[in-house]
């Protein structure tokens, strides 16, 4: 997902995660998605379902975040429609961070 960190807050659209150890500037932020969870409280991205998929034990969660496609797995039981807004639980400690022009990652 490509957005700005300001003073450790990363902003990008439907999406705010605090707590990141990094300099003011774009960054693109990544994460695996066994790492974040779907949650009904408001959490770090909500965002509409844009795909969703079977996988036998989990449902893999797809949905858009400005023009990244993002995947979340979910629970085999979980369901939504598409179109539906979720919200999905990106703890700053699971995010990798990634330098926008040169894709290289960012130790921090």
């Amino acid at each position: 997902i490509d957005g700005l960190v300001s003073k450790g807050v990363f902003e990008a659209t439907n999406t705010i995660i605090s707590g990141l150890k990094i300099k003011d500037g774009p960054i693109t932020l990544g994460f695996r998605a066994e790492d974040a969870t779907v949650t009904k409280k408001k959490s770090e991205i909500s965002e509409n379902v844009y795909t969703q998929e079977l996988l036998g034990d989990a449902t893999m969660i797809t949905v858009k975040v400005g023009t990244a496609l993002v995947s979340v797995k979910a629970d085999k039981n979980f369901r939504a429609s598409i179109g539906e807004k979720i919200n999905i639980s990106v703890p700053a400690g699971i995010c990798h961070l990634f330098d926008t022009q040169t894709g290289a990652r960012i130790e921090v």
